[in-house]
This record gives C-alpha cells, sequence and structure tokens, in this order.
C-alpha cells in the first residue's frame, strides 16, 4: 500500500504538477494508494502521524504467529513524499518513527538539500519507478533539537538534514521571508534569492563569544562564532557544502563551528560552501552524539532550514541513529 503526502505548493508551484504526474504513473499501473494533500503548515505531519498511528496499532494487534518479520511488513506500506525539504521535516516531526513503514521521496523543493545529499534524481519518472520498484535501502539517521519555549519548557525538533544557530539559520530565515522568493521560483532564478539572501545576511552578520560541549564531557570555546550546525548531511542552505564529513549513517552529528574575526574571510568562506569545496578556512568540525551550543549572543536558530524567527543563546542537539527508513 503506497500513501502519498503531497506538498502541491513545494517548488514554487510545481508540486500540484508533479503529484498529477505521478498519479498518471500509478493509475496506468492500478497500484493501491492513497493521496493526502496539504493545504496549510503542519498539516503534512499531522497526516503522517494519522498514517503511521494507524500502522503500528495494525501491526501491534497482530499475533506473533501471524506476524511477518518487521521489515517485511514495512515493505508493505510505503509512506511517499511528495515535497521538498520542508515538507519531508514536517512529515519527520509527525511520524511514528517505530511504524512498520518505508519512506520514499519525490524531491520538488527548491533547495533540495536532503535531494542533493543523498544523490537521488530530480527526475519525477525516474524516482517513482525506483519507488515503486524498490530494490535500495538505506536507514537515515535523525537529530533532535531542544531549545527553551517561551513558557520554560524545553521544544524538541527533529531534523534529518541539519540544525543550527547563527548565521545559516539567517540565511534560511531571510530566503523563506524574501518577497520576490515566489516569483523568482516561478522564473527558475532560485540561485537568485539565495544568493541575495547569503549576501545581505553576511553583510549584517555579528561575530559572538561561546563555546560547545560535546558528549557532556568536552568543552571546546570560540571568540568569534558566526554559525554553528550541527550536519547529519553534507548539504544545507540550498546547497552549502557544510557538512565534509556528515552521511555516514553512524548515529554520530558533524558540529560545524565557524569561527573567524575577519567578514571577508567569512563571504569568502560562503562562496566556497556553495562551491562544494573541500577546504574552509575558519571551520572546523567536530564529531559527537549529542552536542549543548552556547553564544553569548543570541542568534536566530533553524531545523532543516525552518526557523522560527526567534532568537537564542542556547540549543541541544542530539542524533537518533538509522530509525528511518528510505527507498534509495
Amino acid at each position: 500500500m503506497y500513501y502519498f503526502i503531497v506538498n502541491p505548493n513545494s517548488g514554487s508551484g510545481r508540486g500540484l504538477k508533479v503529484w498529477q504526474t505521478i498519479e498518471r504513473i500509478i493509475a496506468r499501473k492500478h497500484i493501491e494508494y492513497e493521496a493526502y494533500l496539504t493545504e496549510g503548515p503542519e498539516q503534512a505531519g499531522e497526516y503522517a502521524a494519522a498514517i503511521t498511528e494507524s500502522l503500528r496499532k495494525q501491526y501491534e494487534s497482530t499475533s506473533e504467529e501471524e506476524s511477518t518479520e518487521e521489515t517485511e511488513t514495512a515493505d508493505e506500506h510505503v509512506m511517499v513524499i511528495v515535497g521538498g525539504d520542508g515538507t519531508f521535516s514536517e512529515v519527520l516531526n509527525g511520524m511514528d518513527t517505530d511504524a512498520p513503514v518505508t519512506v520514499g521521496y519525490v524531491p520538488v523543493g527548491v533547495g533540495n538539500d536532503l535531494a542533493r545529499s543523498l544523490r537521488l534524481s530530480r527526475s519525477v519518472n525516474s524516482r517513482i519507478r525506483r519507488i515503486l520498484r524498490a530494490k535500495k535501502y538505506r536507514n537515515l539517521d535523525y537529530g533532535i533539537m531542544t531549545v527553551d519555549g517561551s513558557d520554560g519548557e524545553a521544544c524538541h525538533r527533529r531534523f534529518i538534514v541539519s540544525s543550527g544557530i547563527g548565521l545559516d539559520a539567517d540565511i534560511c530565515h531571510r530566503e523563506d521571508s524574501m518577497m520576490l522568493k515566489i516569483l523568482f521560483g516561478k522564473l527558475r532564478l532560485d540561485r537568485l534569492s539565495r544568493f541575495f539572501a547569503r549576501y545581505h545576511s553576511c553583510r549584517s552578520a555579528i561575530p559572538s563569544k561561546g563555546y560547545i560541549v560535546l558528549n557532556g564531557e568536552r568543552r571546546v570555546e570560540f571568540n568569534n562564532i558566526f554559525f554553528v550546525s550541527a550536519m547529519l548531511l553534507p548539504y544545507e542552505c540550498g546547497g552549502m557544502k557544510i557538512g565534509r564529513d556528515a552521511g555516514r549513517g553512524n548515529g554520530e552529528l558533524s558540529i560545524c563551528v565557524y569561527s573567524n574575526s575577519s567578514r571577508t574571510e567569512l563571504m569568502n568562506a560562503m562562496r566556497c560552501a556553495a562551491g562544494g569545496r573541500r577546504k574552509i578556512r575558519g571551520l572546523r568540525t567536530y564529531s559527537c552524539k549529542e552536542a549543548k551550543i552556547h553564544t553569548e549572543i543570541p542568534f536566530l536558530v533553524h531545523a532543516d532550514g525552518e526557523s522560527s524567527g526567534n532568537a537564542m543563546t542556547d540549543i541541544q542537539v542530539s542524533c537518533v541513529k538509522g530509525k528511518i527508513r528510505m527507498i534509495i
């Protein structure tokens, strides 16, 4: 059984056209499916929660004598996400990760850092063919970002690509808030909106003193932090290759700290990251299962490129190993 969660507005409105193409393909093949088209924020997560909760209850109600192996059961239920990184993140935050379900993904977003990191084809026909004839799977790690809410209670957010504090969050927030973003998207000028967001964020960025604590033991201090990113995959912010060593699926985060007193070097670093260069001066990387991040100056934070717009000084990040079974 296939469950399609579709964001028709993803990719500056391309999501609906992509879904119509997919629907024609699966109709020709007489495949049983259910489709859920989102109409607003967080609805993808609500659909994912309902689907996975139902599947888990079905699985748990089956007697041990009648049940199959869990991976075989997961193969019978495939939840296909049609949208961008934000839609995937919504589904991740809504779904029951213990449910017997395999995830498929048809990337239709603008940034597409998840698809770029996993080297997934942008061709709709190619992706849907791979999903319907699934042969290759990968168990993906996911992360959890924890921050203090306005009421003092801890707020948790899962992420599949990255989470961070500082410049990377500011870039994401600026691009999402840009009034011309939709127009640029429709004109296929996505790179232009990203360029403006990165340029203005770098021009206004202010470094801060701060520190990170790795696995509750090792503390490392910095004098000029521009951003700290917790990476699960190499790319973030629409194609910036920050996490060079991320994506190994070993249950560890790649904590990337950019600390440099020179604004000129910051601009050069962003160009290097956007160009995929191997070495970025001022960027330090650490591997850990969990980390605490503190900056003296409040910065914006993000999870998978989604920022609330609230500035903070402290976040915690941790990694959950191999819980998302995905068709590659």
